[in-house]
């Protein structure tokens, strides 16, 4: 498994908030494995991993609303 960081677009700026560090693990079949925290998911080309980070961004605030986020 390959692992790379998310274009810096996708996250806040100078953000000191507690979300987690999104990750994106290359899989064997080619698709990519994209994580923020426990939220998980599988897209198929790069061009879609920060629109997803963005989606899964929103669930981790949604299940942590008592976080300032």
């Amino acid at each position: 498994m390959n692992r790379s960081k998310t274009p810096s677009s996708a996250m806040k700026p100078d953000s000191t908030l507690p979300m987690p560090e999104p990750e994106i693990h290359t899989l064997k079949d080619g698709n990519l494995l994209v994580s923020v925290g426990p939220f998980r998911s599988i897209v198929s080309s790069w061009h879609l991993t920060e629109e997803k980070v963005i989606r899964l961004q929103g669930y981790y605030r949604k299940a942590h609303p008592h976080l300032d986020l």
